[in-house]
């Protein structure tokens, strides 16, 4: 009955995907979109009151997350498919069935926390790699379609290695393949066999998961499908998709280390949130599109998160919280590119310049999310990347705190050297005016905005308890 309970909220998200395919015209399509966007955030805030039953603090943490950004993901996409509708450059079929994987996709991001069985959630991810490739490839044309290609291959595999990973995990510390619980076992007699089932099942987790959460070495993937997909997909993918892929690395890292300690789970994470954000300081100064340089940036939080992670204590409170402060700053960067790309038809290139002075409130937008995605005060990046390092000054990491400063430093300038370009160089030019700077283009751009700036400082005070208790379950704590 509680695991019952607990997919309740899925019901929504799958009865407008249901009612998408079931209506033709778009106006009824974009009517039922709405009607999820609210049904999303009440239900976010029935859940603040009320969670169900069958759900612990993390994910509580995460859902929570889901419902603020999914819904907003899905109202600036009524905006954005609005606008391609209304230019001709799609038919209703083409919104349709956009809305109706969104909504899969919503469902799949929602039943990643909702489940309560490790196998459940390896399904649920797979989930939202399969809605979303489809989303990734909607614009077409080779380039989409090559983007959603690699995506399917890249994190397919991964997920192959996730469900083994699973698999061993779960043999070697015990748990049924269908036991209906997420609670870690705790250290026990177990056999060599098992311990070596559980090593290598860990390994193997941190590359699989690793893969959907475009951790490197495994992201391959990622700068294609984020700089081509649809904006709000764009949003959606780095902003919730990603955090999943951790979510559930991190359940499978918290019963690991139950078995086998915490130091190797600890080192695999901090070795690879390095290396991501080792990558992505390499590749951020060289970008010349602003969907290709957000999409690199997500690599580098990715990394910070699991760098959290690995630090644990504070580390760890500092990781749960980016996962808010990463999602309402790079969504204000998603969406801002979405603005631009109605007004120019590109993201990149020579004709992308003079962003400010052609689309002032959206260029002012965008300087300010930049601001807010580099970690500088007073955004909420700011607050959790500083409880991530002093994680690993309190845990003793002196020397890899100081390669993540360095990394972050460079991740910095690199966006001071590309950004001033886009925004203010040359002189503006651009197709489609009217719609860029519209309200319905600019309000979720604001409320992404005023995310980023306030969830540091709101989510722990607010939300104290079940931030503290998403970190419990996470280091042995049980159920929270």
């Amino acid at each position: 009955m509680r695991e019952v309970m607990a997919g309740l909220p899925l019901l929504l998200p799958g009865a407008a995907a249901a009612a998408t395919l079931l209506v033709r015209r778009s106006r009824a399509v974009f009517g039922i979109a709405w009607g999820t966007v609210v049904g999303l955030w009440l239900m976010g805030l029935l859940l603040v009151v009320s969670p169900p039953a069958g759900w612990d603090a993390l994910a509580r943490w995460y859902n929570l997350m889901v419902l603020a950004l999914a819904g907003l993901s899905l109202a600036v996409s009524v905006h954005v498919i609005g606008a391609e509708r209304a230019q001709g450059e799609i038919g209703d079929a083409e919104v349709r069935r956009y809305f109706a994987l969104f909504e899969v996709f919503t469902l799949c991001l929602l039943a990643i926390g909702c489940f309560t069985n490790y196998l459940a959630i390896w399904a649920a991810v797979e989930g939202t790699t399969l809605s979303s490739v489809l989303l990734v490839a909607f614009a077409g044309g080779p380039r989409p379609a090559e983007a959603a290609w690699k995506y399917l291959v890249v994190t397919g595999i991964g997920g192959l290695l996730a469900l083994m990973a699973t698999v061993l995990i779960l043999y070697g510390a015990g748990v049924p393949l269908g036991g209906w619980s997420l609670a870690p076992v705790g250290a026990g007699a177990i056999s060599a066999g098992g311990r070596i089932a559980v090593e290598v099942g860990l390994v193997l987790a941190v590359v699989g998961y690793g893969s959907k959460a475009g951790l490197v070495p495994f992201h391959t993937w990622l700068p294609d499908a984020h700089s081509e997909a649809p904006a709000p997909v764009s949003a959606a993918l780095s902003a919730i998709k990603l955090v999943g892929g951790i979510y559930a690395l991190l359940r499978l890292v918290a019963l690991a280390g139950s078995v086998v300690g915490a130091t190797w789970p600890h080192v695999l994470l901090i070795v690879t949130g390095l290396l991501s954000l080792g990558i992505a300081a390499a590749a951020i100064p060289g970008q010349r599109d602003l969907k290709r340089m957000f999409a690199y940036s997500s690599i580098e939080h990715m990394g910070i998160i699991a760098l959290g992670a690995g630090f644990g204590g504070i580390g760890l409170l500092g990781a749960l919280l980016h996962m808010w402060t990463h999602g309402f700053s790079k969504s204000a960067l998603f969406y801002g590119s979405g603005n631009v790309r109605l007004r120019y038809a590109a993201t990149g290139g020579p004709g992308v310049r003079g962003i400010l002075g052609a689309m002032p409130l959206t260029g002012s937008a965008l300087a300010l999310a930049t601001v807010a995605i580099v970690g500088l005060p007073p955004f909420g990046l700011f607050w959790s990347e500083w409880l991530v390092l002093l994680g690993g000054v309190q845990a003793g990491q002196l020397i890899w705190v100081g390669v993540a400063l360095v990394f972050l430093i460079i991740n910095l300038l690199g966006f001071g050297l590309r950004l001033p370009d886009l925004l203010l160089g040359g002189s503006p030019r651009g197709t489609g005016g009217g719609h860029a700077e519209s309200l319905s283009a600019l309000w979720p751009l604001g409320v992404a905005l005023v995310g980023a700036l306030v969830v540091g400082l709101v989510l722990p005070g607010a939300f104290h308890g079940t931030w503290v208790g998403a970190a419990h379950v996470l280091t042995g704590g049980g159920q929270g």
